[in-house]
């Protein structure tokens, strides 16, 4: 009966400490996708913006994702611009045209952002329920030891 108990507080300590990195790991992914969901919005909020407040050129931004190496666990390392073509659009009434009535716009897209928005939801959904099994199975082994 010994022998069993050691058996069993092994495989717990083994297991809980494996389900608790699971837990970290898709914790870390669904905090990477929540920002990248919000720049997501920012990017549709300001699809056909020129400027920002302070008067320089706007441009979309992308969430630049890394892997710690350590913990093989997602972070995002910055959220920089979007390098994109511009298009000169002819509009001398928009109060950001030049002498000549041209305005200088981003190519943006809606339908990549909305593409994008949807891949990254999908991502976040599937991290949630990786966290929520993960969850389940440390509390199952918890009882285990009751």
């Amino acid at each position: 009966m010994r022998g069993l108990l050691i058996i069993v507080g092994f495989i717990f300590s083994f297991s809980y400490s494996d389900v608790f990195d699971v837990i970290q790991t898709s914790e870390s992914a669904m905090n990477v996708q929540q920002k990248k969901l919000n720049v997501i919005a920012e990017n549709i909020a300001n699809i056909s913006s020129t400027k920002t407040k302070d008067g320089a050129d706007y441009f979309q931004k992308s969430v630049i994702i890394k892997t710690d190496r350590k913990t093989n666990r997602p972070y995002v390392s910055s959220i920089e611009a979007r390098p994109t073509t511009v298009m000169k659009i002819y509009d001398p009434t928009n109060p950001d045209a030049d002498e000549n009535g041209y305005v200088y716009e981003a190519d943006n897209s809606l339908s990549n952002e909305l593409v994008d928005l949807a891949m990254t939801r999908r991502l976040y959904d599937a991290n949630a329920a990786v966290f929520n099994s993960a969850k389940s199975v440390a509390q199952t082994l918890m009882n285990l030891g009751k």
